[in-house]
């Protein structure tokens, strides 16, 4: 499953974070913050196929070119 949404942080809740959400702090084992786990490279992904991929199912509608397989 793949999200590219943002969830807020309002002002109002920015006081339940454990570490400051847009600190970016390292405590030396990991890092804390909005972001410091994302994986967007699944999204990356998806941009960079994506106009592909009408080519690659015409090649496949297409068929075998040859017999030499």
């Amino acid at each position: 499953m793949l999200t590219a949404d943002v969830v807020p942080v309002l002002p109002a809740t920015k006081d339940l974070w454990t570490h400051d959400p847009f600190g970016g702090e390292y405590d030396g084992t990991y890092i804390w913050g909005r972001g410091s786990s994302d994986d967007k490279s699944g999204l990356i992904g998806i941009m960079y196929v994506t106009p592909r991929q009408p080519l690659a199912i015409e090649e496949l509608m297409a068929g075998p070119q040859s017999n030499s397989y």
